[in-house]
């Protein structure tokens, strides 16, 4: 009963991000309020199914969870004198939804498998919502997304704003290269890795995010840094050129980039660019398996 308790929550904690995303990505209060409520319940269900093992294992990330109790500990405190309170609230109730889930990752992840599970999982999680958010701007006629007027033409669905909207690309991108990088990862696995590549690099580049871009080329350079070998490099560079080739499909249909047009153009050159991206993902996935199969 307490593996299968264990084995539930992991999977839960797992699949939350790409759930909450789907819910504005817990911009509106009812949304960080039910992600904050279920991140609690998951932290009980974590510490039942985890008796005696309540502390992190590593130094590491008791310093790291002492850290974000403090700063949550802070900003309720801070709460009590800010002249805007309901932006108070929001922040604790961010916090809070951070610190539970942090807690029920530091018991949940610490084993071995549920540790290497959670990159492809996530990955997983973030190529569904990046898909979702490039199928309302490729296939507008199938697809119906919601269309902010303050975004203008930067993708902002399903997360309703682009910066994250662009992060969220980036991040996808960086699990991608790094699972396509890990030589211990199924062959299968590192092929769908690199085939999800031109859809996260899509996403970060529609976001028109700066910072997003910026942080994700970062993102990418510490992975080679952290991991220097030549199948990590090898991923890295997969996932920069698919990203290139992505931005080139896309930048010459303002329908696609800025929606500019009828919906008879944005279907017609949404379309050719999925038919690009489509290209593009099988020439990566090719070309991961291809070294593979050298390695």
């Amino acid at each position: 009963m307490r593996r299968a308790v264990l084995t539930f929550t992991t999977a839960a904690l797992l699949a939350a991000p790409a759930v909450v995303a789907f819910d504005s990505g817990g911009a509106s209060e009812s949304s960080r309020l039910s992600a904050a409520i279920v991140a609690v319940v998951l932290l009980a269900l974590a510490a039942v199914a985890t008796p005696g093992r309540l502390l992190p294992a590593t130094t590491a990330s008791r310093v790291a969870l002492a850290a974000l109790a403090a700063l949550t500990g802070w900003i309720a405190i801070a709460g009590t004198w800010s002249p805007s309170p309901g932006g108070a609230d929001e922040a604790l109730e961010l916090a809070v939804l951070y610190l539970a889930g942090l807690g029920a990752a530091t018991l949940l992840l610490r084993g071995r498998t549920a540790a290497r599970a959670a990159e492809p999982a996530l990955a997983l999680g973030g190529f569904v919502v990046c898909a979702y958010g490039l199928a309302g701007r490729l296939l507008p006629g199938l697809v119906s997304v919601t269309l902010s007027p303050r975004a203008g033409g930067r993708l902002d669905q399903p997360l309703t704003y682009w910066n994250a909207e662009g992060a969220l690309g980036g991040m996808t991108l960086v699990l991608a290269a790094r699972l396509a990088g890990d030589r211990s990862r199924p062959m299968w696995m590192r092929a769908l890795a690199a085939a999800a590549m031109p859809a996260a690099g899509a996403v970060l580049y529609l976001s028109f995010s700066r910072a997003a871009i910026a942080a994700t080329a970062a993102g990418l350079l510490v992975l080679v840094v952290l991991h220097p070998v030549r199948t990590q490099l090898r991923a890295v560079v997969v996932a920069a050129v698919a990203t290139g080739l992505a931005v080139a499909a896309i930048a010459p249909f303002d329908s696609v980039r800025a929606l500019a047009g009828n919906l008879g153009d944005r279907e017609t050159h949404g379309a050719a660019t999925l038919l690009f991206l489509g290209a593009i993902a099988a020439a990566a996935a090719g070309l991961q398996l291809r070294g593979a199969a050298r390695e």
